[in-house]
């Protein structure tokens, strides 16, 4: 459903938080040439984008989540006030006091 895919995509993003740490990391080395870290500072904007991209799946899953639920209640809804409630019977003969009556 879709609360699994959710759950899929907060992985997701897990795993490029995790990749950000990483390239952080190896910009941190003062042993960097003009070109490494050119090419890591690219690397971390693509990342942060690839999480921005993964954060709006995951709030477009959620919306779908909610939507989902709201379909579900107005069903729920629409039933129980269609429905008569359902009536107790009970075997007046086994019940000897009265206040069900």
């Amino acid at each position: 459903g879709v609360g699994l895919e959710i759950k899929k995509v907060a992985e997701k993003i897990e795993g490029v938080e995790e990749k950000i740490k990483g390239v952080e990391i190896k910009l941190s080395d003062q042993s960097l040439t003009d070109k490494d870290i050119e090419y890591w500072r690219d690397e971390k904007i693509a990342l942060r984008q690839e999480k921005n991209n993964l954060i709006q799946e995951k709030n477009t899953l959620r919306q779908k989540q909610s939507n989902l639920i709201q379909k579900q209640n107005a069903i729920i809804n629409t039933q129980s006030n269609s429905e008569p409630l359902p009536r107790f019977k009970y075997d007046l003969k086994e019940d000897n006091n009265d206040k069900y009556r």
